[in-house]
């Protein structure tokens, strides 16, 4: 058995202490600690070790919306997986979440090339790869719904998400699928559908305690109450989403909540809605979420003409 050198060893204990920090204070808390972790693999030529750091230290960057941060160190993980003789799942893990952190920075056309180069890389018939392959569909059926109005192909890639998670109890990636195939029935108009997927993801994110997730049902049950004309409703979802939210520092669901609540706040005629819209434009600038700042920039334009013609 071979044996592991104390650098590798010391890595692994900086590893483990920027986790422990990262459940006792926050994500922020544990980065500089990964870091130094990756660094010390890197420095003892353990590249299977820094892989994993590195995709460690991309997924914290992208729940706390540091799209760039992510993308750059999926990159480097990809190149430092690539030169192991056996990488497992760690190729494709790499290249769906450099495909995450491309497609929430608005450049869908290269995500959409790095999701389809995962699935190519998961379609061995290993329980690993199988739960990791429905969470790479489940993400481009996320693209093609969010970019590019391929609603019934989206649909269909989430059913098919769905049926591999169940079949590997994967619980989260079932609510996961659900919330945003229920995103999907709402941007076809099929807005009571849509709250039936919300209130089923709802209850799975609920059972697990998962509140990033469970803030994402609210808030797409509020787009829904918000189309169906119950604004108070609405307002009652996206107020809980943005509190989660804020309680676990997701950058892009405070920005998503923020645009949702300046929306609401403007159909009840709410003065502050030109503020909360300015916060949820700043937020998705710093972040690179373009299609947002797009979104509040049309809105905040509106706001700007009716005050002139009032």
């Amino acid at each position: 058995m071979a044996q592991i050198s104390p650098e590798v060893n010391a890595a692994w204990q900086t590893l483990n202490e920027a986790q422990s920090r990262m459940r006792s204070e926050g994500l922020a808390a544990g980065l500089s600690g990964l870091l130094g972790a990756m660094q010390q693999f890197r420095r003892a030529g353990d590249r299977t070790d820094e892989s994993y750091a590195l995709g460690l230290l991309a997924g914290v960057h992208h729940e706390l919306g540091n799209f760039r941060e992510a993308a750059d160190y999926h990159r480097a993980g990809l190149e430092a997986a690539r030169s192991i003789q056996h990488p497992g799942t760690r190729i494709a893990e790499h290249l769906d979440g450099l495909g995450m952190a491309l497609s929430n920075m608005g450049q869908w056309q290269e995500g959409e090339l790095n999701y389809k180069q995962a699935i190519e890389e998961t379609r061995k018939p290993i329980r690993a790869f199988r739960k990791l392959r429905a969470h790479v569909i489940k993400h481009l059926a996320d693209l093609y719904a969010r970019y590019t109005g391929r609603l019934e192909e989206a649909i269909a890639m989430y059913d098919e998400a769905i049926a591999i998670s169940l079949e590997c109890e994967d619980q989260y990636n079932v609510a996961a699928a659900l919330n945003f195939k229920g995103l999907a029935f709402d941007n076809s108009n099929r807005r009571e559908d849509a709250v039936n997927l919300y209130e089923q993801s709802r209850v799975i994110a609920e059972k697990i305690g998962d509140k990033g997730l469970l803030a994402s049902c609210l808030a797409h049950l509020g787009t829904s109450y918000l189309h169906l004309g119950n604004v108070p409703l609405a307002r009652q979802y996206v107020v809980k989403a943005l509190a989660l939210d804020q309680e676990v520092g997701n950058k892009q669901g405070v920005c998503r909540d923020l645009w949702l609540l300046g929306q609401i706040q403007d159909n009840e005629g709410d003065e502050k809605a030109t503020e909360t819209l300015q916060d949820a434009l700043l937020l998705s600038r710093k972040i690179g979420d373009l299609k947002v700042a797009v979104h509040v920039l049309r809105r905040l334009a509106r706001l700007a003409g009716r005050r002139l013609q009032g």
